[in-house]
């Protein structure tokens, strides 16, 4: 897919490449590489994440976030990944039995579909 400018409202950054936008009334969490900056590896390594978000479609939402959009933005300058946002943020928490529980389960169910979460990256 291609996106322009006017594709995504802008709210603020999420961390270091992923961004709060808007996008056709939902809000999402989008990360985005400059393609001209980027070594040709970012490229391959988040069409990757694409393709198996694709390949785990019958748990987003449930164990992972939901892949939303994903494609090149700004004529082709850089690429972007969006998806829900998932709503508990854990690196200042600690994490509860039930977070560990449903954590334990997500990895069981990305399992089951043949990835090993090292595949992300």
């Amino acid at each position: 897919q291609k996106f322009s400018f006017a594709d995504f409202k802008f709210k603020s950054i999420l961390s270091g490449k992923t961004l709060l936008c808007e996008f056709h009334g939902e809000m999402i969490a989008l990360k985005s590489v400059d393609l001209s900056k980027a070594p040709s590896y970012v490229l391959e390594e988040m069409q990757k994440e694409v393709e198996i978000y694709k390949d785990l479609a019958d748990i987003q939402g449930k164990y992972i976030p939901k892949l939303i959009c994903y494609g090149y933005y700004g004529r082709g300058m850089s690429f972007v990944i969006g998806m829900t946002i998932v709503s508990t943020s854990l690196s200042e928490q600690k994490i509860k039995k039930r977070q560990k529980t449903r954590a334990i389960k997500g990895l069981e169910a990305i399992h089951k579909h043949g990835i090993l979460h090292n595949d992300i990256r």
